[in-house]
This record gives C-alpha cells, sequence and structure tokens, in this order.
C-alpha cells in the first residue's frame, strides 16, 4: 500500500511534467528535456511497482517523500536493497 502511494504520485508527478513540456512558450530543447525526465519518472515508477527499493527510496527522495519513506523503511527495512 505504501508503494502503491509512492508509484501514484510518481506517476501523477511525470504526467505533470509532461504537460508542461507541452507549453507554447518553450524551446525545443526544454520540451525534449521535459519530456524526458517524465519518460524517467513513469519508468522508475514501473520499477518500484515491481518492488525495487532503490527506485522507491529514488522514487521518494526525488518527490520529497520523506514520510513515505520512512513508513517504507518501517515496513520493509531500511537495510533492503
Amino acid at each position: 500500500m505504501i508503494v502503491s502511494a509512492i508509484v501514484m504520485a510518481a506517476r501523477d508527478a511525470a504526467a505533470d511534467i509532461e504537460y508542461a513540456s507541452t507549453e507554447e512558450n518553450l524551446t525545443a530543447e526544454r520540451a525534449r528535456a521535459l519530456k524526458a525526465l517524465a519518460d524517467n519518472i513513469y519508468a522508475t515508477a514501473f520499477q518500484a511497482e515491481e518492488n525495487d527499493p532503490e527506485a522507491v527510496r529514488f522514487l521518494c527522495d526525488m518527490l520529497g517523500l520523506e514520510k513515505l519513506l520512512a513508513a517504507f523503511d518501517a515496513q520493509c527495512g531500511p537495510e533492503q536493497g
């Protein structure tokens, strides 16, 4: 359940970033960079969903989800991964 919340937050963030990449006032380079970032977040969310603890920790660190990371570590143990 904790991982599901983390994955959902990551996918929401990726969707927001992907949407931001469509803004008309962005340069093509910046739009590509935002799209690549969204793609990477989606891929890492998939890894987290497949029970990769390092992906879970990465997403929590990147998205500022300290409380969810603490709950994940309490449930699974910080040494996992």
